[in-house]
């Protein structure tokens, strides 16, 4: 069977996959802006523009040349609770936080089944939590596409992603959501080479489209025109920092689970700004 047919059939499974996940969420509030800020977007994707319309996708924590603003830094130590865990379960790829909150979780990828983990926990059991995952169909599991998605089921008891919402509407804190934002404005991922941070800058409801198999993000069009649209988003119970540009260049990481309607998501989009690195302080 073709590659391209292949991944049709799996769209199609991932659409009615989601009907799935299990929500607990809080109530939507009008959406905050920031004051209109010059768009930097399109202009500077005009300059990062590689010949063909495509960029290349460099390791975040190999060599951050092909990124835009992000502050390499040494000192960086191994995550010993993912070291751990991964010598236990060999689908850890990365472990999870946002500081100020109690979401931190371990990050899955499965070689031979993208969903294994929406309704299987680590041990292979049957689970309505499953795990935080990475499809390795439209992603390398170092994090370094342009975009990388953590996929989590929003649960009533606030494992994976349950208070993801709850927290960045400000529903969870009794704050605005763009106060939201500030004060859980930071995620890090840590994986076996080095710690990534990235700057939260989104937080929105969006359509149940599976972004990755509909958008080329190698492609600086493709790329410009998605997140032109995520800029201009209206939706109630939604943020936006517009003062943050994104170019092709840049590497975004975006956190998915879904809104109580199972028919659309929400969605956290964060810039990566900051890498750590063994190979910077002679750690292997």
């Amino acid at each position: 069977m073709s590659e391209p047919v292949k991944k049709k059939k799996k769209n199609i499974w991932l659409i009615a996959a989601a009907a799935l996940f299990l929500s607990a969420c809080g109530k939507a509030e009008p959406l905050e802006e920031q004051p209109a800020q010059p768009s930097e977007v399109t202009e500077a994707a005009i300059e990062t523009e590689t010949a063909g319309g495509e960029a290349e996708s460099e390791s975040p924590v190999a060599g951050l040349a092909g990124a835009a603003e992000v502050k390499e830094e040494s000192g960086w130590q191994p995550d010993e609770e993912l070291a751990r865990q991964k010598q236990n379960y060999s689908d850890v790829i990365a472990r999870i936080v946002i500081p100020g909150t109690v979401i931190e979780e371990l990050v899955f990828s499965s070689p031979y089944d993208d969903a294994r983990y929406l309704n299987t926990d680590r041990d292979g059991k049957a689970s309505s939590a499953g795990e935080l995952f990475v499809e390795r169909t439209y992603n390398r599991i170092d994090f370094a596409d342009p975009v990388t998605i953590v996929y989590g089921h929003n649960m009533r008891s606030g494992k994976m992603f349950g208070y993801l919402q709850e927290y960045y509407q400000g529903v969870k804190d009794g704050i605005s959501a763009g106060e939201a934002m500030k004060k859980y404005g930071t995620v890090e991922i840590s994986t076996p080479e080095g710690t990534l941070t990235y700057k939260v800058f989104a937080a929105i409801p969006f359509d149940n489209r599976h972004i990755l198999a509909g958008t080329d993000f190698t492609n600086t069009a493709a790329h410009v025109n998605f997140f032109t649209e995520i800029r201009k988003t209206r939706a109630l119970g939604g943020y936006v920092d517009r003062s943050v540009a994104v170019v092709p260049k840049d590497k975004v990481l975006i956190l998915s689970t879904c809104m109580p309607d199972h028919e659309s998501r929400f969605l956290v989009f964060g810039k990566l700004t900051g890498a750590k690195t063994g190979e910077q302080t002679g750690n292997e």
